[in-house]
């Protein structure tokens, strides 16, 4: 029976040697996995990104991107034997999902292929939800070499804590959906609500800085009221640039939360 009642690309499970890849995409285009969620297809084709390799989901399914030798610790899958010039790899579980050929390598190509056929099939069905997809399709040509207006990356800038100039970075995090992971960009470390450490204004200060614990533990919270640092000469200045940092989290929060619609 073939998938394209429902989906975008469609496909016949029992004849498509493509198939694999086409009811992953499907299923991720049906959610709305395009930017910001643990699941999003921006996620995993992100080429900076070293922190996830693959994304996966029911009924056991999983894409993968090959990642460099020298890539962070943490591979989605390391057992892949990839095929020379493969980028990514699609894969069904026959035990879930009985597909005749439950598995496909792409290139970037070719994957890229499949995801703007998807991508104009869902904004032809939903002319209205552009507005979710356009980062998505910005990113695409970002990494094939094509300008565009707002590089992808602005959705996961680095702040500086105007307190202690401590910089942080947000990800939405793979393994907890409801999680927004921030990365300390000095140390390459993940700070978590978790996760407790003493954070001072600067190094051999005993002052702990409040922005960076709000910061540690997920900014889920209202963000502390500003205190002005002893040390610093100019507190108005600095208050305005605690203002700008925490609406700037806040923006970055719904970027990186889960997308609506």
């Amino acid at each position: 029976m073939a998938i394209v009642e429902y989906g975008y690309l469609g496909c016949d499970p029992q004849h498509d040697k493509d198939a694999s890849v086409k009811f992953i995409l499907d299923v991720l285009l049906l959610g709305k996995r395009f930017i910001g969620d643990s699941v999003s297809i921006a996620q995993l084709i992100y080429e900076k990104n070293e922190f996830f390799h693959g994304i996966g989901g029911d009924p056991g399914w999983s894409l993968s991107r090959k990642q460099p030798p020298n890539a962070m610790e943490g591979r989605f899958d390391p057992d892949i034997v990839w095929p020379e010039g493969a980028t990514f790899r699609a894969y069904v579980d026959p035990d879930d999902y009985e597909l005749k050929y439950p598995e496909m390598f792409l290139t970037k190509a070719e994957f890229y292929d499949y995801l703007q056929k998807g991508i104009d099939a869902f904004l032809e069905r939903h002319p209205d939800k552009l507005h979710l997809v356009e980062p998505l399709i910005n990113l695409m040509k970002e990494q094939t070499g094509q300008k565009v207006d707002k590089p992808y990356r602005e959705l996961f800038p680095v702040f500086v804590c105007p307190y202690c100039q401590r910089e942080w970075r947000y990800w939405h995090g793979f393994d907890k959906p409801a999680t927004i992971y921030i990365i300390n960009a000095e140390t390459g470390k993940w700070k978590t609500q978790t996760q407790d450490e003493k954070f001072t204004y600067k190094e051999g200060s005993d002052e702990e800085c409040p922005l960076c614990l709000w910061l540690a533990n997920g900014a889920e919270n209202e963000a502390p009221e500003f205190i002005p640092n002893p040390q610093d000469k100019n507190p108005d200045q600095a208050q305005e640039a605690y203002t700008q940092f925490v609406e700037l989290v806040k923006r970055a929060r719904v970027a990186g939360g889960k997308s609506s619609g």
